[in-house]
């Protein structure tokens, strides 16, 4: 009777430690949310931070797979966008918002966003959404590539 009841003590309080080991823990909450029928303001505030690059899917083979390693962007509040290879800075310029009715079949027309590289390349971009902290951004182009960004800090610097 004695083993019983010390078997279930000791049952017991391992299953209590179990339950309580992560109560200091914090999960982040998961964001979702879709930005490319949203105003202007909307999208660069939630854009708005550093993010990392992890891959993207698409182009002219449409389940074709681009990985990307040690890539980020940066939108800060001023309008611009940098772009870093690991700490080295190799895009800084402002970025350009138009309206475009091209992909999204639910709505009139969704933001576009563009720049200009160092060679003077256009890029036009459209803000997809958040979902499941990813966010994605594709090409403006009928054979588009989905990028996949998850956020690093809202502090740009």
């Amino acid at each position: 009777m004695k083993t019983t009841a010390t078997y279930f003590s000791l049952s017991f309080f391992i299953i209590l430690s179990m339950l309580f080991s992560h109560c200091g823990e914090k999960e982040r909450p998961r964001s979702t949310i879709t930005l490319y029928n949203q105003p202007l303001s909307v999208i660069q505030d939630t854009l708005e931070g550093k993010w990392e690059l992890h891959y993207g899917i698409g182009g002219i083979c449409a389940t074709c797979y681009h990985d990307f390693g040690n890539i980020f962007w940066e939108f800060t509040p001023n309008g611009r966008i940098k772009g870093y290879s690991g700490a080295t800075l190799k895009l800084d310029t402002i970025l350009i918002w138009y309206k475009d009715r091209w992909g999204y079949p639910d709505t009139d027309s969704a933001y576009v966003m563009g720049y200009f590289d160092k060679l003077g390349y256009p890029n036009d971009y459209m803000v997809d959404g958040i979902y499941n902290d990813t966010l994605i951004i594709h090409t403006n182009a009928s054979d588009a590539i989905f990028y996949r960004f998850t956020k690093l800090s809202d502090d740009p610097q």
